[in-house]
């Protein structure tokens, strides 16, 4: 559908091209000038300018103009440049006066206002807790995005707040997507360290190795084979005012001779 703007513009051409046959019929009929031409106008194919407002944004662009009789010739464009722009396309029609020869051009080209810019994030530093148990512990936190066009944009965040984390530590990833599709994504690590007095799965290796070392330091018991028949002899003290130890007295007892008795007759 054509807007009123355009067909507006198409009227303008119109009238001016009509306006600039009939010169050159008139100088045709003359016998001064018979080739002269209409000015060059020189633009940009087109223009996509970054938004920087929700409602309008300021586009700056060159043109300019020559002629065969001068090199430089004033160029009248609407909008102009350093205009305020809409979100969307907009046509920008130019117009180039020849002043020796009264001749005009004209040019049109488009400018695209866009939203380029991804939205901003605003999340917490590195979160580090004690854990409740050794299952884990339930953190929440504040995730925010806020963008250029679009104002405050939810992100989701992935745990989400309110998850339980395990022991140790685990990331945190956010995205965020404006309307005009633009992403932007952001990051940070949740550190739950284990509870006073329990021992989490991956300090469990640890733990064991230390208590192995402390145990090889402790005098080991000895442990007696019912094979063992010697036995070691305790230790007689020594007496500081001798140099050898005294034996005890041997008594001789009615049991011991009979001993003897039976080991005599049996040598014999």
């Amino acid at each position: 559908m054509i807007s009123v703007q355009f067909f507006g513009y198409l009227m303008l051409i119109f009238l001016l091209s009509y306006n600039l046959i009939l010169t050159q019929f008139s100088i045709g009929q003359g016998t001064q000038v018979a080739t002269v031409q209409p000015p060059s106008i020189k633009t940009p194919p087109f223009i996509i300018a970054r938004a920087t407002g929700s409602t309008w944004t300021q586009v700056s662009f060159q043109v300019s103009a020559n002629s065969s009789t001068s090199d430089s010739i004033p160029v009248y464009c609407s909008p102009g440049s350093g205009s305020a722009f809409p979100m969307g396309k907009t046509i920008v029609l130019c117009a180039a006066n020849e002043n020796l020869t009264g001749l005009v051009s004209y040019a049109i080209f488009n400018v695209t206002v866009k939203d380029t810019s991804p939205p901003e994030f605003k999340v917490p530093s590195d979160i580090m807790k004690v854990g409740v148990d050794l299952q884990g512990t339930k953190i929440t936190y504040n995730a925010n995005a806020s963008d250029t066009i679009d104002g405050i944009t939810i992100p989701i965040c992935d745990p989400p707040s309110g998850s339980t984390f395990p022991l140790g530590t685990s990331y945190v990833k956010c995205t965020a997507t404006d309307k005009s599709g633009n992403m932007a994504e952001s990051t940070f690590s949740v550190i739950v360290k284990a509870p006073k007095g329990k021992i989490s799965n991956t300090e469990t290796g640890i733990s064991t190795i230390l208590q192995n070392m402390t145990n090889q330091q402790k005098p080991s018991k000895l442990a007696v084979s019912d094979n063992i028949t010697n036995i070691p002899e305790p230790t007689v003290p020594v007496n500081q005012n001798t140099t050898r130890p005294s034996l005890p007295p041997i008594v001789i007892n009615d049991e011991i001779l009979n001993m003897f008795k039976i080991l005599i007759d049996d040598l014999k």
